[in-house]
């Protein structure tokens, strides 16, 4: 999957895909600590063209390395979508009535 800044991509981690995120030109850190998700590593982020090359052919030809944490893409997912216990209808219920 490669995709920027979406919650796509949180579905990706979901799904225990490979990543690709283009962060060309987005250097500054406290643009990016405020405007860009926190993937935790989950995904590779790539700052140049070439090496976005690179590990899209190594992605493509099964060749990547990296594989996530289970601990990491939990912590993810937990931030940005919250509970993953599989109670989310038993607390929607006990709030509606």
């Amino acid at each position: 999957m490669i995709g920027f800044n979406s919650t796509a991509l949180i579905e990706a981690i979901l799904a225990k895909k490979k990543i690709l995120v283009p962060m060309f030109g987005v250097n500054k850190i406290r643009f990016k600590k405020k405007y860009i998700l926190d993937f935790q590593k989950c995904v590779f982020e790539v700052n140049n063209v070439k090496r976005f090359e690179i590990l899209l052919h190594n992605i493509i030809n099964d060749k990547s390395k990296k594989k996530t944490s289970f601990r990491k893409s939990n912590a993810v997912i937990a931030n940005y979508i919250g509970n993953l216990d599989g109670k989310s209808s038993q607390r929607l219920l006990k709030n509606i009535i």
